[in-house]
């Protein structure tokens, strides 16, 4: 299978490709509350991955969110920048499971924020594996998630990346 992967703005997304974004999003089944169409919208970033028309896998840069990271840092019981992009909402159709369609979304995303402080949460073991491998380290402690699964905080590129602190 040949995929192609591309990163766009949300505006550049159809209607059509719009919902099936939501829809890989969604079925993840990594977020307690539905991802709705406004918050793709106002992502910096959509990294789609195609197999031939149809997408099958997406993930996207979210902007600063300063109040939700202080929450995240409160949680992992470490203080991070609130000011950080956040890389998230990573999902594939599971037909394409075993494709390392993750790293092409990573690497997608990575590479339009390539000096850019990251961080990103994960309760999903492959996941974390992966936000490792492209220099994302884990900082804090776990917390219990919506859906009672243990998340993590992951940091790339942070001036607190080695600091072991509690937030403030």
């Amino acid at each position: 299978m040949k995929y192609d992967v591309q990163v766009l703005q949300p505006n550049e997304l159809s209607e059509t490709e719009m919902a099936r974004c939501l829809s890989l999003v969604n079925r993840g089944g990594a977020l307690a509350v539905r991802f709705t169409e406004n918050q793709l919208r106002q992502s910096r970033y959509v990294c789609v991955v195609r197999n031939g028309d149809e997408i099958v896998g997406v993930g996207v840069m979210k902007p600063p969110r300063p109040h939700y990271a202080a929450g995240i840092a409160k949680r992992s019981g470490f203080d991070f920048d609130k000011n950080m992009l956040e890389l998230g909402y990573v999902s594939r159709d599971p037909l394409h499971r075993g494709k390392s369609l993750s790293e092409k979304i990573v690497v997608g995303l990575l590479s339009r924020c390539p000096d850019s402080s990251l961080f990103a949460t994960t309760s999903n073991q492959k996941m974390k594996h992966t936000l490792e491998h492209f220099g994302f380290v884990q900082e804090g402690n776990e917390w219990a998630g919506q859906r009672k699964k243990k998340l993590s905080l992951w940091l790339k590129g942070s001036k607190t990346e080695t600091q072991r602190s509690k937030p403030k």
